[in-house]
């Protein structure tokens, strides 16, 4: 499994990390590898996997960076991976097909689903915030593309307290929005909640699922957010993804006893996934309230 188990996010690498040590069964080993959410890192642990450790069959990364870096990295080798994360809809194809599954949802569609269910609610004018990355650039284009009323402003943050947010979050105040996106995890470890209040901001403030990941629910108050339908029961969405990705990836890899083709051909043929190799499964709303993720209606 690649995972970041340093950095800002390793709370969700640990977390996954557990999920998938209660069910790994006898004749399945799990080698862990860092990716500390960040590409080169990636690329390293990647290469190591698969070039000293002779790993043909992996889970992650979680994060999207590095899972854009990774996907063409897969075209020419007998590896596949299983995503327990939300990713794009596009690393099927750049990764040769067959070889990137992701039993979470597309990106593509959460957008889409916060965009509709945003204006359904009534929220026309919405000001966007986002972080200068690979995977809040990719999520803001598809919000945005998405929305049908107006983007008041897009507030781009270069990196996690690379500045001081309240500058930035003051050009928002301005637009005079009705809610907010937030389409990056980052925020909530610059305090971009509390900061947003502190200025006088009381819309409500929409988000994906990494609001669940561990840390970040105290520093959410609030948040709404997409969540992934059908999960088994769990602390939080990184734990029970991770659960449901080891549970249902280690019978096939058992049953194949450890053949690259048989395993593909099992999840190929799972009916698990459309055509694109993401799950099939429901989205929700879920709200921040007192610390803990409840169903938003």
């Amino acid at each position: 499994m690649i995972a970041p188990f340093s950095g800002p996010f390793a709370m969700a690498g640990e977390e996954m990390k557990k999920a998938i040590d209660t069910v790994t069964p006898p004749g399945i080993t799990v080698i862990y590898e860092d990716d500390a959410c960040d590409n080169k890192t990636a690329i390293s642990a990647f290469k190591k996997l698969t070039e000293l450790d002779d790993v043909h069959f992996m889970i992650g990364p979680p994060c999207g960076a590095p899972q854009e870096t990774l996907a063409p990295m897969f075209k020419d080798l007998d590896v596949l991976t299983l995503l327990a994360s939300a990713a794009t809809s596009d690393l099927y194809a750049q990764s040769g097909g067959d070889k990137m599954f992701q039993m979470q949802y597309a990106l593509q569609d959460e957008a889409k689903f916060l965009a509709d269910e945003m204006y359904k609610r009534g929220y026309e004018r919405v000001a966007v915030i986002g972080y200068n990355n690979v995977f809040s650039k990719m999520y803001e284009d598809f919000f945005i593309s998405n929305f049908k009323g107006e983007i008041t402003d897009k507030i781009i943050i270069s990196d996690i307290g690379a500045e001081n947010i309240s500058t930035a979050l003051l050009k928002l105040k301005e637009s005079k929005p009705e809610a907010i996106m937030n389409v990056d995890a980052s925020f909530y470890f610059d305090s971009g909640v509390r900061k947003v209040r502190e200025l006088g901001i009381t819309v409500p403030i929409f988000s994906q699922y990494a609001t669940e990941i561990p840390g970040i629910p105290e520093l959410a108050e609030g948040v709404i957010y997409s969540f992934p339908g059908e999960l088994s029961e769990g602390p939080n969405a990184i734990y029970s993804l991770a659960l449901d990705t080891a549970k249902f990836l280690f019978p096939i890899v058992l049953e194949c006893e450890g053949d690259y083709d048989c395993v593909r051909e099992g999840l190929i043929n799972s009916g698990e996934f459309n055509d694109k190799g993401v799950k099939n499964r429901t989205i929700i709303l879920k709200q921040i309230v007192n610390g803990q993720g409840v169903v938003y209606e």
